[in-house]
């Protein structure tokens, strides 16, 4: 059995329903609103029942019955750092883009979603901060209208939606081929697992791989989908709920975009808590942590850290995840970040040991922009809050009330832009300097 629930306000009601695979495909022009993306890439996308994504190989899920916590050594190793070649490219916005007033949050969502709506992943195309992607949850009795996974290339004067999501959760872009993206969707709907697009949105397809892994955990209710910073088709895959209806998951590793995969068996101190994070603890440019330590958020026994890529497991802290996901953000001195319930944490050693900040909980998303940090609690009316990142012992509230906080933040550093889709009120943007 897998459980699908609906929302009202962040609070799950939740039913059980059998595992299938998903009942659509987000196939290219399904929705009649998507904008091209790039050149290369799936040409066609069949239906998810119909074994969509022939094209992700014959190979595709050799190891995805995986016995129990395999370690990823051999598997495609850790590879070395290259930062995006295109970042300082076309950093100028367009004409078009949102006239900012420093230090005031904009609204900037899609027209036409419904009252309730609230964004959750978002990402910039690190080639061209005009490019951002968004993912949103109809989050109403009638069902999961106009919710999706939506662009703008022009900073959020107009979106566009891409594919027919139901429940995209978390949309990542690879930051070394922007037309290489990943969505995790679950929760909701009929197009649960985890996609990948070659062509910027324009196609997508569900590895062959990924839905051999899903049939065999009776889930494909994805819940987070985490890439390894240094290699974009690394990546590790959590789920909303249980494997096979237990009272426990654990997390898949792929080395090849999805097309094979790695099972990490649960920790027993994971049972019965439900909806999960993971995260690489490791931030290349720095220097920092290794393709093996990984830190994973459970939703009552609080975080887990594994320096041994998932074969063992050390408790970090009884402060939990915050329902509904989470990120991490390393400051430029190497103090970590996440969120939390009751409390966002702190750790100036790479996640062994944490400290809860004092200020007001549940927090999904903590982010910086080099200079201060923002963080806001999902449930309001509530102010964004900001810290210097060289002192977070004092947090300044913004003049503007919103109905909930961050869900996730995304930072143009070229033009000072802090990106935030709300829990509540989808996408805002603040200029953080001039």
């Amino acid at each position: 059995m897998r459980l699908t629930c609906v929302a009202s306000a962040l609070l799950l009601a939740c039913s059980s329903q059998p595992a299938s695979n998903p009942a659509k495909s987000p196939q290219a022009g399904a929705s009649g609103t998507g904008d091209g993306g790039g050149a290369s890439g799936q040409s066609s996308t069949p239906s998810a029942g119909a074994g969509a994504a022939a094209t992700a190989g014959a190979a595709a899920g050799a190891t995805s019955g995986g016995a129990g916590n395999s370690s990823s050594a051999g598997s495609g190793g850790a590879k070395p750092f290259e930062p995006p070649k295109c970042a300082a490219e076309n950093s100028k916005l367009p004409d078009n883009a949102p006239v900012l007033e420093t230090g005031v949050w904009k609204k900037i969502t899609p027209p036409g979603l419904p009252s309730g709506s609230f964004a959750q992943g978002i990402a910039l195309d690190p080639c061209n901060p005009a490019t951002l992607y968004a993912t949103f949850s109809g989050y109403n009795d009638a069902g999961n209208v106009n919710a999706g996974l939506f662009r703008t290339t022009d900073a959020g004067t107009t979106w566009r939606e891409l594919g027919v999501f139901e429940q995209a959760l978390n949309i990542r872009v690879d930051p070394r081929d922007p037309l290489h993206l990943y969505v995790g969707d679950g929760v909701r709907g009929g197009t649960n697992g985890f996609w990948v697009s070659k062509d910027g949105g324009a196609t997508w397809f569900m590895p062959d791989g990924f839905k051999k892994m899903a049939d065999s955990l009776q889930d494909y209710d994805v819940y987070h989908v985490e890439p390894d910073p240094a290699d974009f088709n690394h990546v590790l895959v959590t789920f909303h709920y249980y494997w096979n209806g237990g009272l426990n998951a654990g997390i898949i590793e792929s080395f090849d975009e999805g097309a094979t995969w790695i099972k990490h068996e649960p920790d027993p101190g994971w049972e019965g808590t439900g909806g999960y994070n993971v995260f690489f603890l490791y931030e290349p440019a720095q220097g920092i942590g290794d393709n093996k330590t990984w830190l994973y958020g459970t939703q009552g026994n609080g975080y887990w850290r594994t320096k041994d890529a998932g074969t063992t497991w050390t408790k970090v802290t009884d402060v939990d995840m915050q329902h509904g996901g989470g990120t991490l953000y390393y400051t430029s001195k190497g103090v970590l970040y996440t969120g939390g319930n009751p409390h966002a944490l702190r750790s100036t050693d790479n996640g062994v040991t944490w400290t809860e900040l004092s200020v007001f909980g549940g927090f999904l998303s903590v982010k910086g922009d080099g200079t201060r940090l923002y963080a806001g609690s999902i449930i309001g009316p509530i102010p964004i809050l900001s810290a210097l990142e060289s002192d977070d012992s004092t947090w300044t509230p913004s003049t503007q009330m919103f109905e909930g906080g961050p869900f996730e933040m995304a930072y143009d550093k070229a033009n000072h832009r802090m990106y935030a889709g709300m829990t509540a009120e989808g996408i805002w943007v603040l200029k953080t300097a001039d």
